[in-house]
């Protein structure tokens, strides 16, 4: 799972239109990189969660990493830099999904308290 760091800062300062423009590409930048087995979906306002499966966790996190830095390199034409924070986990038989995604959603903050752009992997040492 991952959301567009400040996001609100970009509807605050731009506009819901400029912010909407944002959202639009972050999401064409992630659908680029999509195998068609994965999948995308908007989870909130701007949290995106991606289902990667058949993937391992580091195979994940590498891509994970590879969105990451195309969405921190991209020009999205706003006087503003945009980036994500992510949190990750990896299903297992003993979790149901709805234990999995409060997981992900309780690692993602980790992210942005570490100072955001980056990601975060669940019970990893």
């Amino acid at each position: 799972m991952f959301d567009i760091d400040y996001f609100k800062k970009v509807n605050d300062n731009l506009g819901h239109v400029a912010g909407d423009e944002v959202l639009r590409a972050v999401c064409l930048i992630i659908n680029e990189e999509l195998r068609d087995i994965y999948s995308l979906t908007r989870w909130g306002s701007e949290e995106l969660l991606k289902l990667l499966p058949n993937t391992t966790l580091d195979g994940a996190y590498q891509f994970a990493e590879h969105c990451r830095e195309q969405i921190e390199q991209h020009d999205f034409n706003i006087n503003q830099q945009v980036t994500i924070s992510l949190g990750m986990a990896q299903s297992r038989k003993d979790i149901t999904m709805k234990d999995m995604l409060k997981k992900v959603d309780d690692t993602m903050p980790i992210s942005k308290q570490n100072g955001r752009n980056q990601a975060t992997v669940a019970d990893r040492e």
